[in-house]
C-alpha cells in the first residue's frame, strides 16, 4: 500500500498549457473613402480661375501611379493586430466587355444604342488601319467633349489590331457598391472583395465648373481622368520591330504582361520573338487577372481600395472589428491522474496478494526488529562460519560467498545425558543441512 502515497507525492502531469487566440468584437475607427473635400481643396482636381476643372490633382496622379506600378492595393494601418472586419462603401469601378456585346445590350444605357459603334468608328478606326509595317499590340482611346459622338467616362481598347487575331473592348466607369473583408495577420493587411455591384454607369462631363457637379462626381471624374493617363496610349512594333510606346505609363502597370500583348498573333508584323520578346522584362504573374480587359478592371478596383491608404481621400468611420488576442489555455487531463492511481492500486493489490499468500503458506509473519535479527542469526554453525572474520570485511572469502543459507527450524544439535536436549530448537538462518522446513501450525521455542 506504500505505492499510493508515492503517487500522491509525485503526481503525473495533468495540467497542460496551450497558446491560442481569444476572439472579441468591438467598435473601432477604420478608414472609408470620402469625397467631401472634392470642391473645396485641390486634393482631387486642379481648378482654373473660374472654378472650372482643369485636370486631376497631383495627389491623385501619384496614388494611381503608385497603385499601378505596385500591381497591388496600397496598404494602410489595421485598427488592431490580428483583426478583421467587413466594410461596405461606394467607389468607382471600370467594367469591360466586348464591343459587340456592349452594343447589343446597350450596357451603358445610352439614349441611342448605335452611338457606341459610331463613337468607336470616330475614335479608333484611323489607329487600327492594318499595315504590314506596324504590328499592333494595344490601343486605348477615350473621347473629348469636342467629339461628335462623345461618351464621357468611357474607354475603347483594342488588342492585336484589326486583323483576325484582334479584339475590341468597350470599358466604362461605373458607380459601384463594394463589400470588402479586411484581415490583418502578423502585421500584413489583406483586402478581399466579397461583393461588387455595378449600380449605375457614370456620365460625368469634365468641362463644367465646380458648382455643376453632384457630391462625389468631381472625385469620380478625377479618378477617371488619372486612369486615362495610364490606359490611353498605343503600343506597337515599327517596321524594324522597334517597340513604339515603350515609355508609356501603361508599362508601369501589369497590363502589358497579359498574354494578348506578350504573345501577339502572326499579324503583329512578325515581331515579338527573340530580341524583341517581352519575356525578359515582363513576367506572367504581373497580369494577375489573366487578360487585358480583366487587368483594366482590376486596376480600377485596386485604385478605389487604395483610397483608404490616404488621409486626403478617406475619413474615419466605425466598424465592428473582430480582434484575435493571444491567450493561454489550460487543459486538465484527468485521465493521467486516474491511470497513475489505478496503476498504484494494482501494484499495491499485487503486493498484498503476494504477502497474504506467503503468510498463508508459511503460517507466520516476520519482523525487522532488532530482537528478530538477533534471534534469527544466532546459531553455532554461523558462529563457526564467522570465526576469525571481523565486520564482514571485503573482499569476502570465496568459501563464505558460496555458503548456502536457509531459513527455518534449526535441527537439534544433540542429546545430552539422560536424554535431555542440549540445544533448544528455534527458527533462524543456518546452513542448508542444519535447517529443517518451517511448517504452518508448528510451535517453535
Amino acid at each position: 500500500m506504500w505505492c499510493i502515497p508515492i503517487v500522491a507525492t509525485i503526481t503525473p502531469a495533468t495540467l497542460s498549457i496551450r497558446a491560442g487566440l481569444s476572439n472579441s468584437t468591438s467598435s473601432m475607427k477604420v478608414p472609408r473613402p470620402s469625397y467631401e473635400n472634392e470642391n473645396t481643396t485641390i486634393a482631387w482636381v486642379n481648378f482654373e480661375g473660374v472654378g472650372r476643372i482643369e485636370s486631376s490633382s497631383a495627389a491623385i496622379n501619384r496614388l494611381i501611379s503608385t497603385t499601378s506600378s505596385s500591381i497591388s492595393i496600397l496598404p494602410f494601418t489595421a485598427p488592431a493586430p490580428n483583426s478583421s472586419y467587413t466594410l461596405t462603401f461606394a467607389a468607382p469601378a471600370i467594367k469591360c466587355e466586348t464591343l459587340s456585346a456592349a452594343i447589343a445590350n446597350n450596357t451603358i444605357q445610352l439614349a441611342d444604342a448605335s452611338t457606341l459603334q459610331k463613337a468607336w468608328n470616330e475614335s479608333m478606326h484611323a489607329d487600327l488601319a492594318t499595315s504590314a509595317a506596324f504590328g499592333q499590340l494595344y490601343t486605348g482611346k477615350t473621347m473629348s467633349a469636342l467629339d461628335t459622338h462623345y461618351i464621357p467616362n468611357h474607354f475603347f481598347l483594342n488588342t492585336n489590331g484589326a486583323g483576325a487575331g484582334g479584339a475590341n473592348y468597350s470599358c466604362h466607369m461605373w458607380n459601384a457598391s463594394y463589400t470588402v473583408h479586411f484581415r490583418s495577420v502578423d502585421g500584413a493587411l489583406t483586402s478581399t472583395i466579397t461583393s461588387l455591384a455595378h449600380t449605375a454607369p457614370l456620365h460625368i462631363n469634365g468641362s463644367g465648373v465646380s458648382t455643376d457637379y453632384a457630391p462625389g462626381e468631381i472625385a469620380y471624374w478625377s479618378l477617371y481622368s488619372a486612369l486615362a493617363d495610364v490606359l490611353v496610349t498605343r503600343i506597337y512594333y515599327g517596321s524594324t520591330c522597334s517597340l513604339m510606346g515603350a515609355d508609356a505609363a501603361l508599362f508601369r502597370s501589369g497590363i502589358p504582361a497579359c498574354p494578348e500583348i506578350t504573345s501577339p498573333p502572326d499579324d503583329a508584323g512578325g515581331c515579338g520573338t527573340g530580341a524583341t520578346s517581352f519575356e525578359g522584362i515582363l513576367s506572367p504573374w504581373m497580369c494577375r487577372a489573366g487578360s487585358v480587359p480583366r487587368a483594366v478592371e482590376e486596376l480600377s478596383r485596386n485604385v478605389s481600395l487604395s483610397l483608404l491608404s490616404s488621409a486626403l481621400f478617406s475619413n474615419a468611420t466605425s466598424a465592428d472589428v473582430l480582434v484575435a488576442a493571444p491567450q493561454n489555455y489550460y487543459v486538465y487531463n484527468w485521465r493521467n491522474l486516474l491511470y497513475a492511481y489505478l496503476a498504484a492500486v494494482v501494484v499495491a493489490l499485487v503486493c498484498v496478494s503476494v504477502g497474504a499468500h506467503a503468510y498463508g503458506a508459511n503460517g507466520y509473519s516476520a519482523s525487522s526488529s532488532f530482537s528478530s535479527i538477533v534471534f534469527t542469526t544466532r546459531n553455532a554453525e554461523l558462529d563457526r562460519l564467522a570465526d576469525g572474520r571481523c565486520l564482514g570485511a571485503r573482499p569476502m572469502p570465496r568459501e563464505v560467498e558460496r555458503t548456502m543459507l536457509r531459513f527455518g527450524v534449526l535441527r537439534e544439535e544433540g542429546v545430552g545425558d539422560g536424554g535431555r536436549r542440549r540445544g533448544v530448537p528455534h527458527v533462524a538462518f543456518g546452513l542448508r543441512d542444519t535447517v529443517g522446513p518451517l511448517k504452518k501450525g508448528e510451535v517453535c521455542s
